[in-house]
């Protein structure tokens, strides 16, 4: 699921729902309040008897708000949950039409979305019915109180406790009383919505963060890791068992293995996303649990496949890595990393727009911008996790060069198949089982190892 697009829609949705609710509500509820004591002593003022009789019928009336209110809150909860869902489906479906063309699955993606807009559809309706439910008992209320008041005001007219006239002003009065009660059921309904999109945005809004306190750390000398194990879920296979290993600063390191085997987990664990289940995870003299996350966060940089640029110009992009960078500085990263050897060909230059998801940049261009941007945060901890896939070996052998550069000043650390990007580290830990199967340079993997020389027959 994409739970940007998810939660993106939940908070617009629900901040619009209780805007409407503050705006268009709350203004009648007060008019309702006002007409309803006014309109109380008047009637008083006509006929006690009367009064105390169509007062008498007001109790059906709260019974009517508060009879559905449990079951329409769930209702609406259901229904915009849907609703939700829908939104992160169809944006889904329209950011994957070229993988859905290519697979040739327009067919079925088109009965999912109807299935999914059908089933809101139904869910809207189930709530529609409900919610019509305080109206027609509130209606029903209506009717049999005029027929006994109507009764009543004709049995004082004719024992002379009541005139005409004053029986019309009552009548017209208690018209004015009930509208103020139809009034308070159709704001009940709005409430019911209101209330379970304020509970909805205030399950947003708590979603646990990560913990700001701990340990600041500003450079990291080594990492140790000992006797790590995790799994996705208690009682379920690990993916990792017992990994043992230490980096030190100014090494690069390559994780490698098969596809599944826990390559991408065990950089997660070591970018403090995931938690081990057991064993320590150590840099320098911290285990990583007490270590502050955002002061980590600083000093780590994480470059992947599909690298994310903002739509915004390639300057600035780059410059988010260290908004404080001066120009000098700036000028050098952009040579360094050969970002200029391709901007000075693009209309602005270094001042060209990047559209949306960087579509219009080369996959090698997206890759020298966000290196340029680590690069200027300076980081301490650099992971590429497949940072090179999908690059001609002109371009994989150029960005080597830019890392091994300024290694001695970092830890790196590289996922990767490729045999361009395994000759780059200095040792490489090769995964098979969830284990560490062997540790060494390419070459002697490639020698002393027969699963790890398996994993390149056909390259």
């Amino acid at each position: 699921m994409c739970l940007s697009r998810y939660f993106f829609h939940n908070i617009i949705e629900r901040t619009n729902i209780l805007n409407n609710f503050l705006v268009d509500n709350v203004l009648d509820f007060f008019k309702n309040i006002l007409t309803f004591l006014f309109s109380f002593l008047v009637l008083l003022s006509f006929s006690s008897k009367l009064s105390f009789l169509f007062f008498a019928i007001l109790p059906f009336y709260i019974l009517s708000l508060t009879l559905f209110n449990k079951t329409l809150q769930s209702k609406t909860e259901i229904m915009q949950e849907k609703s939700s869902t829908n939104a992160e489906l169809l944006n889904e479906t329209i950011l994957g039409r070229l993988e859905i063309k290519f697979l040739g699955i327009e067919n079925e993606m088109l009965q999912r979305v109807e299935k999914n807009l059908y089933d809101f559809y139904k869910k809207a309706i189930s709530r529609f019915w409900y919610s019509s439910k305080p109206s027609i008992m509130a209606q029903f209320c209506s009717t049999m109180g005029k027929i006994a008041l109507y009764g009543y005001g004709g049995y004082l007219i004719l024992n002379n406790e009541m005139s005409i006239g004053s029986f019309v002003a009552f009548s017209a009065l208690m018209i004015n009383v009930l509208g103020s009660v139809g009034g308070f059921v159709n704001l009940n309904i709005a409430y019911q919505t209101g209330i379970t999109s304020l509970k909805r945005t205030n399950e947003l809004i708590d979603i646990e963060q990560e913990n700001s306190d701990g340990e600041i750390i500003k450079d990291i000398e080594k990492i140790s890791v000992k006797d790590l194990s995790f799994s996705y879920n208690k009682g379920q296979e690990n993916i990792l068992n017992n990994i043992n290993f230490s980096i030190s600063k100014g090494e690069i390191v390559a994780i490698a293995g098969e596809s599944g085997v826990g390559k991408s987990t065990l950089i997660k664990l070591l970018q403090l996303i995931y938690t081990p289940d057991s064993g320590k995870i150590i840099f320098d003299k911290y285990i990583s649990t007490d270590i502050n996350k955002k002061s980590f966060r600083q000093i780590c940089s994480n470059v992947e496949q599909n690298p994310f640029l903002f739509s915004t110009t390639i300057k600035e992009n780059i410059m988010l890595g260290n908004l404080d960078a001066k120009e000098d500085l700036f000028n050098k990263i952009v040579d360094d990393v050969r970002v200029s050897r391709f901007t000075s060909k693009l209309e602005n230059g270094i001042e060209y727009k990047v559209e949306e998801q960087g579509k219009n940049l080369s996959g090698g261009q997206k890759q020298r911008v966000v290196l340029a941007r680590e690069f200027l945060k300076n980081p301490k901890l650099l992971f590429l996790d497949e940072a090179t896939k999908g690059l001609d070996n002109q371009n994989i052998r150029e960005l080597f060069n830019i890392i091994r550069k300024d290694a001695k000043d970092r830890i790196t650390i590289i996922i990767s198949h490729s045999i361009d990007s395994l000759n780059l580290a200095d040792r490489i830990f090769f995964l098979k089982d969830g284990k560490i199967a062997a540790i060494g340079n390419h070459k002697d993997l490639l020698e002393m190892n027969d699963n790890y020389r398996n994993m390149f027959k056909e390259k």
